[in-house]
């Protein structure tokens, strides 16, 4: 886990134990729009064109950070609908 949850969660243990407080410093802006696990695109920090499907498939496209939120939730197995 990183970023501001991250923060979140130490703040709360510094607030608890009566120690100083972490500042929050966000990323660059990015926005990554996947359209299904192949299409898509991008707008990334540092590059002055959007970068294509391709690159945004390998970013995000191909698993949606599907992992990354079962394992937040506590999740083991997929949701069945």
């Amino acid at each position: 886990m990183s970023g501001s949850p991250t923060i979140v969660i130490a703040n709360i243990r510094a607030l608890a134990e009566g120690s100083e407080l972490k500042d929050y410093e966000p990323p660059p802006p990015a926005i990554v729009i996947p359209l299904g696990p192949t299409g898509g695109a991008s707008e990334l920090p540092g590059q002055d064109e959007i970068a294509g499907a391709e690159q945004t498939a390998a970013i995000k496209g191909s698993h949606l950070f599907v992992e990354r939120y079962r394992e937040l939730f506590g999740l083991t197995q997929p949701a069945t609908p």
